[in-house]
């Protein structure tokens, strides 16, 4: 009377394209290096160890990193113009961080990727 009940474990073998195009986006940090979201890139972490500016370096990206997190998760819908509005200019406040960052990454010596 019922379809047979799904046979388990055959749906996480399979991902969906969704899953696919979101890891493929998503930056590979196979190196086992520390990655800094807003460089794009992985640095060497005897360099966070022996040099206390790239310890700075890597806490501005994760303040950075959870304030985009924060700031993508407060989206407000398109018709509401104000809020969308407000919300828009914030997004230059953290690209104007981002450009800070990569500058003091730049004095540091790590440069973005190709």
């Amino acid at each position: 009377m019922y379809p047979d009940p799904p046979v388990p474990g055959t749906h996480e073998q399979t991902p969906s394209r969704w899953r696919l195009r979101r890891r493929s986006a998503q930056p590979c940090a196979t190196s086992g290096g520390l990655f800094l979201q807003s460089l794009g890139r992985t640095i060497d972490p005897s360099d966070a160890v022996n040099r206390p500016l790239v310890g700075v370096l890597m806490t501005e990206d994760f303040c950075w990193r959870s304030a985009v997190e924060a700031w993508r998760a407060r989206k407000p819908r398109r018709w509401h113009r104000a809020k969308w509005s407000a919300w828009r200019a914030e997004q230059a406040v953290l690209e104007g961080k981002r450009s800070r960052i990569r500058e003091l990454a730049s004095e540091l010596g790590f440069h973005e990727p190709a």
